[in-house]
């Protein structure tokens, strides 16, 4: 467009739609000056794996949470494709400088309990355990500088207090396993519930679902995720920061805690506080922080930062590497900044791309995810060489090795489904003959194959599918193994031990009960006799010294009846030793 006036409102729309249809940015947030510094906060996927190494804490470039200085505006609007001048950055800087306060956009529509999604959160109410229980909620990176550690420690004292409480760790990250081995170490594994991430509605249903938000981050300054909770009607608990005041007003609708061993007692406090007020007030301060606001402030520092877009890339070298793939390079600045995609013969012949060629924002952010299935799609092969996955556990893999966006995992795994290199059905049919193979029992079988992310109904379509005697014969197996292996214990004693081995491994209780009625427990007097009077020799040895007389021989009677041994049995051997020992 060559009018700038019109130019400038479609940035401002284009903005505004970013905000709320997650295209782009999901949540942003401008700062004001720190010090001789301005920073400047996009929580955006398509700049998310832009790394800034950065020890003066100028910028910060994460999966989630995004921030940048100043002086990282500049690659911003350079993957925007959008023509700058030499002053840019300066003129950014004077422009930030004029909020006094922190600006915070956000899309809170769905953090409003008019939009909560009652059905998703009945179901994590029953799936985590938490009714009639206080819920206290930290939702975020999984991290050391979010001081999940300090919350732990406090809620050890809580509980000593008041364990009508369940803490619940929403979100994924490095410290993630930590946490999980320091909360088994400290004993409170019933009391912390890790959800893992989380994305699209449930997001706002764990706020929800919760009574109180709480963070001890070291490096909280814009407070997003504590607006979130107050839109969601709920009070925020926070280590203080001068950053927050802003957003929390402390004994109206959250808490600020200075020193750490104040923490207990504050989450005490609050769970026998009456919460109405102080989730009226917090949901009154969510709603200040509007997206329309924030986009006309944001659009007086485009105003001052952009002269002209630019929404073209040029092609200026294909470079052949290997299997029929290829290095493309491309330009797409006045500065001929250059980005590479890594792309097929396929794709190349399909788009058509020569040296010289060009084409549009879309196309290329187009060939972008075609290169990052393909990188996706690689990957699984490697892995399915070495095992099979279902699809949700294939997903997790790939999430977690690269940098892939929801509908880049979506084409990969339908395209792994279409070649029949995932299929959760053939998996578990495989599966369940494999545990049968190995003497486990459906039960547990179908216990893994729901952590696996199976659909029940296939589970169900399955089960249907397999012979029934081939759990049978599993059990028999299992039963004539461990009888034979364990001879020198009670008749009794062993038919019980079985018995629960049968119900570890995973047996139903069909199974088992068929399995015990048919087999041949073969009763050996001898046998019998020789395991009686070993367990009555480690009985006198391990009591003798202790008691004496009758009280002796009553202790004795009493642990080989324990044991499974005949009443009869025990006195006449216990006779025939008293007889021995005159």
């Amino acid at each position: 467009m060559s009018d700038s006036n019109n130019w400038l409102e479609e940035c401002y729309q284009s903005y505004r739609k970013f905000c709320i249809d997650n295209e782009v940015f999901r949540k942003a947030a401008w700062t004001k000056a720190d010090g001789d510094h301005t920073h400047c906060l996009f929580d955006a996927q398509k700049i998310s794996n832009y790394d800034i190494d950065d020890n003066d804490k100028q910028g910060y470039c994460g999966d989630k949470g995004t921030w940048f200085c100043a002086s990282c505006f500049e690659e911003l609007i350079k993957r925007h494709n959008v023509k700058v001048e030499k002053n840019t950055i300066l003129s950014i800087e004077n422009a930030l400088r004029r909020y006094s306060n922190v600006i915070i956009s956000l899309n809170n529509e769905q953090y409003f309990l008019k939009n909560k999604d009652e059905k998703i959160c009945q179901e994590l109410i029953e799936k985590y355990q938490l009714q009639n229980h206080f819920v206290l909620t930290f939702l975020g990176r999984i991290a050391p500088e979010k001081s999940i550690t300090v919350i732990i420690d406090a809620l050890k004292e809580v509980v000593a207090l008041n364990d009508n409480i369940r803490f619940l760790i929403v979100g994924g990250g490095p410290q993630l396993e930590e946490l999980k081995n320091y909360v088994k170490d400290d004993h409170i594994e019933s009391y912390v519930i890790f959800t893992g991430p989380q994305s699209g509605e449930y997001v706002p249903a764990h706020y929800h679902i919760s009574d109180m938000f709480i963070s001890a981050s070291l490096s909280e300054t814009q407070g997003l995720t504590y607006i979130e909770a107050m839109a969601s009607n709920i009070p925020v608990i926070a280590r203080y920061d001068d950053q927050l005041v802003d957003v929390i007003e402390d004994g109206k609708n959250g808490f600020f805690f200075r020193d750490e061993n104040e923490l207990p007692q504050l989450i005490l406090k609050t769970m026998e506080m009456d919460l109405t007020s102080f989730k009226e007030n917090a949901l009154a301060k969510a709603k200040e922080y509007s997206g329309e606001t924030f986009a006309r402030k944001v659009l007086e520092v485009y105003q001052q930062a952009i002269l002209t877009k630019e929404y073209t890339y040029q092609v200026v070298s294909i470079f052949p590497i290997k299997n029929n793939k290829n290095e493309v390079s491309f330009t797409y600045d006045e500065n001929a900044s250059t980005v590479t995609l890594e792309l097929t013969d396929k794709v190349i012949d399909q788009y058509q791309l020569h040296q010289g060629e060009i084409i549009d924002r879309d196309t290329f952010n187009t060939l972008k995810d075609l290169e990052q299935i393909s990188r996706a799609y690689n990957k699984a092969l490697k892995y399915l060489s070495v095992k099979d996955y279902t699809e949700q556990q294939m997903r997790k893999k790939l999430m977690n090795s690269g940098d892939y966006d929801d509908a880049q995992l979506d084409a990969t795994i339908q395209l792994l489904s279409e070649k029949n290199l995932i299929n959760d059905h053939l998996f578990t049919l495989n599966y369940f003959k494999r545990c049968t193979r190995l003497g486990i029992g459906h039960n547990k079988a179908i216990y893994n194959l729901r952590s696996y992310g199976v659909d029940s109904e296939i589970i169900d379509l399955c089960l249907e599918e397999l012979d029934d005697d081939e759990e049978y014969q599993a059990a028999m197996l299992l039963i004539n193994n461990y009888y034979k292996k364990n001879t020198s214990i009670s008749y009794r004693n062993i038919q019980r031990k079985i018995k629960e081995k049968l119900f570890l491994k995973g047996f139903t209780n069909e199974i088992i009960d068929k399995a015990m009625s048919q087999y041949d427990f073969e009763y050996d007097n001898e046998k019998e006799k020789f395991a009686l009077e070993k367990d009555m020799t480690k009985a006198l040895n391990r009591y003798s010294k202790k008691i004496q007389g009758k009280e002796l021989k009553n202790k004795i009677i009493d642990t080989l009846l324990k044991k499974g041994y005949n009443y009869e049995d025990i006195k006449h051997i216990l006779e025939v030793k008293e007889t021995e020992d005159e």
